[in-house]
């Protein structure tokens, strides 16, 4: 996969995608869709991967790709 290090000011955050419908259109999403998002000011580059859940266990190797490598 990637083995990008990124540097100077680093954004980190998540976000949940549930799949609200608008006007009552469409088919429901049953389950949520996590998302986390890195992006370095310096460099202008970002990235977002789509997790199973937001626990240590998945989001720590990640942050080792782009951290401690």
């Amino acid at each position: 996969m990637l083995n990008v290090r990124l540097k100077g000011t680093i954004e980190i955050d998540e976000a949940v995608i549930t799949g609200r419908r608008k006007y009552h259109c469409g088919r429901a999403m049953t389950r949520l869709h996590w998302i986390f998002g890195l992006y370095s000011r310096e460099d202008k580059c970002g990235y977002a991967f789509i997790v199973p859940d937001r626990t240590i266990t998945t989001l720590f190797p990640i942050l080792q790709r782009f951290f401690l490598n």
